[in-house]
């Protein structure tokens, strides 16, 4: 791969890991797996038979020949008018590109749109691939400054360039606003292990006793037996 901004595809190995660097614009920008589709439409219910087809080119592998087919049948049974737009997907010689309508691709030079054809256009671009634009939106500004890793977003067009590490997650933050990876907890044993013994620590508190059982009431003195009653003395005979 060139230095970062420029772009040198060789393969569909670096297709997988390009920036695909997303326009302002009224259109809709899809990356789901290997697939990149611009269309030149908002409108929720033109778009997504366009999508369903990129989900299904893209759950099947990515290939760019599964591609041109499969957008090749729908337009021929379309029964709507369908938007202006743009698929790519790599194939194993080269990248495969079909433009409808308006849309058009700029690719090593070579400039590609529908506009002067009664059908859509397809191409196979030979690898490498050392440039790369697409648009739906005439008026589309380029905004470097954002990634499209995967998803759907609105824009008017897209520009590829080699991949950056430090632009993985979309837009590239300053070094400052980088969250850190939180430390892993300490395990709480083997750091209770590891602890400094404590100088005032003198052991195990000893344990309360118990209190003891109140004392059962001493029992009541027995009672004195009465005293003898003295016999009555006879009187003396006459």
């Amino acid at each position: 791969m060139s230095p970062d901004g420029e772009l040198n595809l060789t393969s569909s190995d670096d297709w997988d890991v390009v920036d695909c660097r997303p326009s302002a614009g009224s259109g809709t920008l899809a990356r789901i797996g290997r697939v990149l589709l611009l269309v030149g439409s908002t409108d929720p219910a033109a778009v997504a038979p366009l999508l369903d087809q990129a989900e299904l080119v893209a759950a099947n592998g990515g290939q760019g020949r599964q591609l041109v087919r499969g957008y090749a049948l729908l337009l021929g049974t379309a029964t709507a008018d369908t938007p202006d737009f743009v698929a790519l997907a790599p194939h194993t010689t080269g990248l495969a590109v079909l433009v409808q309508g308006d849309a058009s691709v700029d690719v090593n030079g070579d400039h590609i749109s529908g506009r002067d054809s009664l059908a859509w256009v397809e191409r196979l671009v030979p690898w490498p691939i050392t440039s790369l634009e697409a648009r739906v939106d005439g008026g589309a500004e380029a905004r470097p400054h954002l990634r499209l890793g995967g998803g759907v977003i609105e824009a008017g067009g897209l520009v590829l360039a080699t991949h950056a590490a430090s632009s993985s997650s979309g837009i590239v933050l300053p070094q400052s606003l980088e969250v850190p990876t939180p430390a892993p907890l300490p395990d709480p044993v083997a750091l209770a292990k590891s602890a400094p013994a404590d100088p005032s620590d003198t052991g195990p508190l000893p344990a309360t006793p118990e209190p003891e059982p109140p004392a059962p009431p001493a029992p009541e003195p027995a009672p004195e037996p009465p005293a003898p009653v003295a016999a009555p003395v006879a009187a003396p005979p006459p």
